[in-house]
């Protein structure tokens, strides 16, 4: 007989907010999955200890999401916050958890991110691209649990009204699978982060056009950079470039993305664009050489680990000997095609169009020009 799980979600984000309430620097030690649940969900029952007693003695499914969303160092009054320190958590945590009860497991889910810590102690698993019946029922799925969340909070927050957002629902699915029909969109949306970035973009704006091609690709660099930081209250790029942040890192992916065309790869170890990296960094931010060496360090670890646009197909140890592949090949065509036009190398004839016809490779990106 299967077992019955309890799942019991921890979103990884809410964490720091637990942490300041308990206000020890021990935390790596000393604090408890059970500690978390109590803080964070509240005890409504006659024992304090719920939460302790109910991990010990019955078969819990832990739905842990989001180590990409904790920040890669934080400091504040009382503790230290770190990606890496989130990670012993975890596995000092879900350690103790098999020992205490062996019926019980985790599940952690995340963007793309360096699993090397993880990896000794979790099976890591990919998913795998879609095909059109995966992505229809992960569409149908998705705006299911959309109107079911919509009519949960119908319910619990009685000073808004959600009457229209609800019956639109429906009219929005069907919008949606419509616009994916565009034959250049099925391969992109098999990836499984971007189809739910289009959702999610889309769920929310429902003018939005899905088969608007070039305003997709930009909605989904704008999000992946900016947009889901500014929903953690987190604002690393402009902490990195105080000025024109977000013109900087466009400026930068899409180079590194006309590199990658250049040398015809869509995987290349940081070894090898290492000094491209640095040079396009040297032109806008005014560090001496050894500034702007760690600095690209930092980016590429933030971009593989943060955002998801640049990842790390294949993690090392060593930053260098990481492979780095763009999230889907055509986002790399299309910040290779903003290059060739922003920085004007076919009117310099730096670069040919027709090297490209019949060339496999280049064949997307000429659908961007």
């Amino acid at each position: 007989m299967a077992t019955e799980y309890i799942p019991i979600f921890i979103r990884l984000r809410d964490l720091e907010t637990e942490l300041r309430k308990y206000q020890q620097k021990d935390w790596v030690i000393n604090y408890t999955f059970a500690k978390f649940l109590e803080t964070h969900y509240g005890v409504d029952a006659q024992t304090d200890r719920f939460y302790a007693r109910l991990l010990q003695n019955r078969p819990c499914l832990l739905l842990i999401d989001g180590i990409d969303e904790v920040p890669e160092h934080k400091t504040t009054e009382h503790f230290k916050l770190s990606r890496i320190q989130v990670m012993q958590w975890l596995v000092q945590r879900s350690t103790e958890l098999r020992q205490l009860n062996p019926q019980s497991s985790c599940i952690l889910t995340s963007r793309p991110t360096d699993t090397a810590l993880l990896a000794r102690h979790f099976h890591i698993c990919h998913i795998k691209p879609f095909i059109k019946p995966e992505i229809n029922f992960f569409v149908d799925c998705w705006y299911n649990a959309y109107a079911k969340a919509l009519e949960f909070d119908r319910q619990t927050d009685t000073q808004r009204d959600y009457t229209k957002q609800i019956t639109s629902v429906s009219q929005s699915k069907e919008s949606f699978l419509k616009g994916i029909n565009h034959p250049n969109l099925e391969k992109l949306l098999s990836n499984p982060l971007l189809l739910s970035l289009a959702i999610l973009i889309h769920s929310i704006d429902n003018t939005f056009k899905v088969d608007d091609i070039e305003n997709l690709y930009q909605r989904f660099l704008d999000t992946l950079l900016y947009q889901w930081d500014a929903v953690r209250d987190m604002d690393f790029y402009t902490d990195l470039f105080p000025n024109n942040s977000f013109k900087n890192m466009q400026l930068l992916l899409r180079r590194l993305a006309h590199y990658f065309s250049e040398k015809q790869a869509t995987k290349l170890p940081y070894s090898a664009f290492k000094e491209q990296t640095e040079n396009i960094i040297s032109r806008f931010s005014g560090l001496p050489p050894n500034d702007i060496a760690n600095l690209a360090q930092t980016l590429l670890v933030a971009l593989r680990d943060r955002s998801g646009i640049l990842t790390g197909s294949k993690v090392y140890d060593s930053l260098l000997d990481t492979e780095f592949e763009f999230q889907h090949k055509t986002l790399q065509d299309y910040l290779t095609a903003q290059t060739l036009k922003e920085d004007g190398l076919l009117q310099n004839q730096e670069f040919s169009l027709t090297d490209k016809v019949g060339d496999a490779f280049g064949i997307k990106l000429l659908s961007f020009m």
